[in-house]
């Protein structure tokens, strides 16, 4: 009789092993719950895309310089490697991804109306800055960070000489 229980559970996490979502499926998850999000400052989080481990995105916002003979927009391009993110926090706003070591980096650059990156004479200098973490707007943070802990589960799984 326990031949069957056995067998049972074993079904039953066999199936729970298949119905978890995919990479795809999961990086499609994040991308839905962050791209279009405000920011703090404005914003809107854009362009979520995870290649290989890096997970990039952009920030930007429209910057009124009329006055100055030009209209930008100010945008930051944030990447982070999710296999060296150690946690990731919920502080309601937005999400907060963080690692040990200076694994965030964030570039900042002008982008006038016709597409080019511009330095103009005032406001924010362009340059990329590297940081021990990177924030990003997501609605259902909660819920985010659950795919991204599954999404950090199955990059581990990719390599099966990374441990």
């Amino acid at each position: 009789m326990k031949f069957p229980a056995i067998l049972s559970i074993a079904l039953l996490l066999a199936t729970a092993a298949e119905a978890a979502p995919d990479r795809n499926e999961t990086v499609s998850y994040i991308k839905k719950q962050c791209e279009g999000t405000a920011t703090g400052s404005g914003s809107v989080t854009r362009n979520v895309r995870i290649e290989g481990t890096v997970l990039s995105f952009t920030n930007g916002v429209p910057v009124d310089a009329s006055a100055k003979g030009d209209v930008a927009f100010w945008q930051e391009v944030r990447t982070i490697d999710l296999a060296e993110v150690e946690r990731v926090h919920d502080l309601n706003a937005f999400l907060q991804l963080q690692c040990g070591h200076n694994c965030g980096r964030v570039e900042g650059f002008y982008l006038g109306v016709d597409g080019k990156r511009r330095q103009p004479f005032w406001g924010n200098k362009s340059g990329t800055t590297h940081l021990t973490y990177v924030d990003i707007y997501c609605r259902n943070g909660d819920r985010v960070i659950n795919a991204i802990k599954h999404l950090q589960s199955l990059v581990a799984t990719d390599d099966p000489f990374a441990n």
